[in-house]
Parts: C-alpha cells; structure tokens; sequence
C-alpha cells in the first residue's frame, strides 16, 4: 500500500537517522524537487553531489545556498584545500564564487577572492583582484603596494606582458601622485589619470603664483615620463591659466 503522506524527503531522513548513508542518498533520487533534495544532502555531508545536483539544477540561489554553507564549514587550511578543490571541479561554481567574492572585496589584506583564484593559480583574476582591491586603499603606500603584488603576480603568466608593463606604469603615477599630497597638504590625487593629474599641477601652478615654476616642473615631468601629446599639454595650460 503507498502512503500518499510519506514523502521520499522523510523516507530518505529516516534511513540517514537509522545510519543507512547510501540508501538515503538512493532515495533521495526519487524526489522531484531538487531544491528539496540539496538541504537535506547537505545535512547529510553529502557535499560534492548537493554541489552537483545545485548546478544541475541551474538554480544560482541553490548553488549559492550550497556555496556559502560549504565556505561557513571551513575551519582549517586543509578543509579551504577541498572546498577550493570540489568548487573548481565544476566551472559554473566557480564563476558563480567569483562574482560573490568580488561582491566581498575590502581594503583588507588578503581576499577570498585571491586565495580561491590562486588554488589553480588564476593569475590574471588574483592580479585583477589587487588591482581592485588597491583603490579601496586610504594610503598612498598601501596603494603601491597593493599594484605592485598585482604586478608580480601578472608577471608570472603567459600573454600577460601588457597588463604588468601598465600595472608597472600605474604604479609609477600612484608613486608620484602620493609625493605631491605630501607636497601640497591637502589636495587630493587618489584615483586620478594621467590627464586628471596633469590638470591638477597645473591647477597648483596658478593657485600658488611662489611654487608655479615647482608644479610645471612636475607637470613637464609627467608629459615625458607618460608620453602626454604636446597638444593635449599646452590645452591644459591654456584652460587653467585663461580662467
């Protein structure tokens, strides 16, 4: 006789309760709702098939649900080794992962985000990760530091070239950028191009007429270093000085 009541969740619960793992697991096939079926995996440690059933499924909140458990039952370097390991295992997990951690990103340290892409050594998303992380930063010193770890860490891949020689490049600006904070206290450079910066020295220039000659030396200095067209330099020039 079938009990209409009795529902293949309870049945496979029960057979948990009882010890039988693997039959619960079997039982667990038969129920249709896999958003029923990933819960009670989980609380079974079936981890890597709630995993496979969540992507199966391809419900992004089922995955996520099984995602941030499994992130929440970390407590030591090797238990972040398997969770890293059976996420890699599937590449829609692992996007998913990523957008969530980047969500994540502080002026912190170290990130998820960095560890997780430097399991398998994703250079270019751990680099990116610095990159992204270093604008978060207050500090001029911790900016640097920041990009320069991204430029390293850009360094070591193939086809990477370009994206270090213009981390290197953004490095050399964010340098002189924090010089010139400490030379005229209270003007802020955070964040600004090579143009944005340009117009700022001169800017300085005709706001304070004793350190003019000062500022275009700085300014003419990133027109060489940045390859700033003439053109786009005697523009400038023109705009602060005809306000």
């Amino acid at each position: 006789a079938h009990n209409n009541d009795l529902s293949f969740l309870e049945v496979a619960a029960a057979a948990y309760r009882m010890g039988r793992r693997k039959l619960a697991t079997m039982i667990l096939n038969f129920e249709a709702h896999t958003a029923d079926q990933v819960p009670l995996l989980l609380s079974m440690g079936e981890e890597e098939l709630a995993l496979h059933k969540a992507v199966y499924s391809e419900d992004t909140d089922l995955v996520y649900l099984v995602l941030i458990h499994l992130e929440h039952s970390i407590k030591t370097e090797s238990d972040k080794e398997a969770f890293h390991k059976l996420v890699h295992k599937s590449p829609e997990a692992v996007n998913l992962l990523k957008v969530y951690y980047r969500s994540k990103i502080t002026s912190g340290a170290q990130t998820l985000l960095h560890d997780f892409m430097m399991f398998n050594r994703h250079l270019l998303e751990a680099g990116k990760c610095a990159v992204m992380q270093s604008q978060l930063q207050s500090s001029g010193s911790s900016r640097i530091n920041l990009l320069r770890e991204a430029s390293g860490l850009f360094g070591q891949g193939r086809d990477l070239g370009l994206l270090k020689s213009s981390t290197d490049e953004h490095v050399e600006l964010v340098e002189l950028q924090s010089d010139y904070e400490k030379r005229a206290p209270g003007v802020d450079f955070t964040g600004l191009s090579v143009n944005e910066t340009l117009a700022k020295l001169t800017e300085l220039a005709v706001e304070f007429p004793q350190d003019t000659s000062l500022w275009h030396r700085e300014a003419n200095k990133i027109v060489k270093k940045f390859k700033v067209s003439a053109v786009s330099y005697t523009h400038l020039r023109a705009h602060e000085t005809g306000r």
